[in-house]
């Protein structure tokens, strides 16, 4: 029942066939199956991203979704914000590659620092957008956000706020 309400809800928002949606749901098994989740927790990430206008491109996203919960341990919320809005922030397309790239430089930082992917993935979602804006490449904003939330062992909201403060104030000191 829970699966069937899941897929009403992608069909809803897509333009899958009948046979598109049977395909999806005995995929969502196979894949709950891979990454160690329920069928229902990824579709309610394919839901999310198609909700964001991504189409048959959520399937994939809702898999990098599950990953990110997996190897992060955040919550479906936290992964799908981030991954929504560094892919908005930094325009990428919904391009598979780069927010893989953008997972693993996650998974990297956190296993080398004392910093949580849960405080990286709640400040990049607080401010990919200023930091895109000023010219600050996805890599840089990572390396600054892993050695602020390291360093301060503050959350990644209140990190956030104060980068976005400096950035801010560097911007109109130079403008």
């Amino acid at each position: 029942k829970e699966i069937d309400t899941q897929l009403v809800s992608i069909a809803k928002v897509t333009d899958y066939t009948t046979q598109e949606m049977k395909a999806l749901a005995s995929s969502a098994i196979e894949v709950g199956k891979q990454y160690g989740r329920s069928a229902i927790e990824y579709l309610s990430a394919v839901t999310e991203f198609a909700r964001a206008g991504f189409g048959k491109e959520a399937e994939q996203l809702g898999k990098i979704s599950i990953l990110l919960q997996n190897v992060g341990d955040v919550s479906a919320q936290t992964a799908n914000e981030m991954l929504l809005a560094v892919n908005a922030a930094y325009e990428l397309g919904g391009s598979q590659e780069k927010l893989i790239e953008i997972v693993d430089m996650l998974n990297n930082v956190a296993n080398k620092n004392p910093t949580t992917i849960s405080k990286m993935a709640e400040a990049i979602s607080s401010a990919a957008s200023v930091f895109y804006q000023s010219g600050l490449s996805i890599n840089e904003f990572v390396a600054l956000v892993g050695t602020a939330t390291s360093a301060t062992q503050r959350s990644g909201s209140e990190v956030a706020r104060g980068l976005r403060t400096v950035l801010m104030n560097i911007m109109g000191v130079t403008d």
